[in-house]
């Protein structure tokens, strides 16, 4: 449960800080252009005239814009943690991994044991004796061993 609120809670903060990034960049100052350029709001010209209150609406600009960075990359960050404790939780059974690696979950160790019992390796040599670690299962060619 854990992972899935840190990949939702992450998801929805990083969508925020993009969201609120493309505002600020983008429909604001198209925003600002149409208020000038209609004429009705006279005090936000009057406003632009008066030299602290640039200043001052640029201060705030850059705080917001450093809040939504921030919110950003906490967002990647928290999502990322809850996909990698939900993968340290369940390993491959997890939803999210399935999902997007399905193909790399299919254990193809079984299919280096050849007829005779005995392991091939990728350049070619087959090897009698060896040991397969799965987990806490330890395996002594083809035999489970109780304990180390």
């Amino acid at each position: 449960m854990i992972p899935w609120a840190f990949i939702i809670i992450g998801a929805v903060t990083a969508l925020i800080g993009a969201v609120g990034l493309l505002y600020l960049y983008i429909w604001l100052p198209i925003e600002e252009q149409f208020e000038i350029a209609r004429g009705k709001k006279t005090e936000f010209i009057r406003a632009r005239l008066d030299s602290r209150i640039p200043s001052f609406v640029n201060y705030k600009r850059k705080q917001l814009r450093n809040v939504f960075i921030v919110s950003c990359f906490m967002g990647f960050a928290v999502f990322f943690t809850g996909i990698y404790l939900g993968y340290a939780a369940e390993g491959k059974g997890f939803w999210f991994y399935r999902r997007f690696y399905s193909q790399t979950t299919t254990d193809d160790v079984w299919d280096k044991i050849n007829n005779q019992g005995q392991f091939v390796a990728e350049d070619g040599n087959t090897y009698t004796y060896y040991i397969l670690v799965s987990g806490k299962e330890i395996s002594l060619c083809g035999e489970e061993c109780q304990d180390i």
